[in-house]
């Protein structure tokens, strides 16, 4: 056996082991994609498939195939086993939206983050009515 195949054999032993692990990848895909500033109908074009399919991937209703999990690690640049991983840490999104990606931030980061908010919306308003 070649060293490709090695790999592709251990990646389907890995994960076929685990049913549960259909949500875990789902999960890691849409982290990568996120963090990568990636839309679903990105990844469909590279993968040919629909947005509707990566939404079931990410939600853990699709099992992918060892070919596709390859074709999806290649894209976002990492190793088959960082998708496959259930030990990766989500980061911190900064969010202009209420509660969300401020986990992990200290408070002076979301008081800072409150300025930007408040003085974002004095721009827009200023703008809207034409002060500007």
């Amino acid at each position: 056996m070649s060293t490709n195949s090695n790999i592709v054999f251990f990646l389907s032993i890995a994960y076929n082991t685990n049913m549960d692990k259909k949500e875990i990848i789902g999960k890691n895909i849409r982290m990568l994609r996120t963090e990568r500033g990636k839309s679903q109908s990105d990844l469909g074009k590279v993968l040919d498939i629909s947005h509707v399919a990566i939404s079931d991937i990410e939600r853990g209703k699709t099992k992918l195939s060892v070919e596709i999990l390859l074709k999806i690690a290649d894209f976002f640049g990492v190793s088959p086993e960082e998708i496959i991983s259930d030990t990766q840490v989500q980061k911190a999104t900064p969010s202009f939206s209420q509660g969300r990606g401020s986990y992990g931030m200290t408070d002076e980061d979301k008081k800072s983050l409150k300025k930007a908010q408040d003085e974002f919306r004095k721009f827009a308003r200023k703008k809207a009515e034409g002060e500007i």
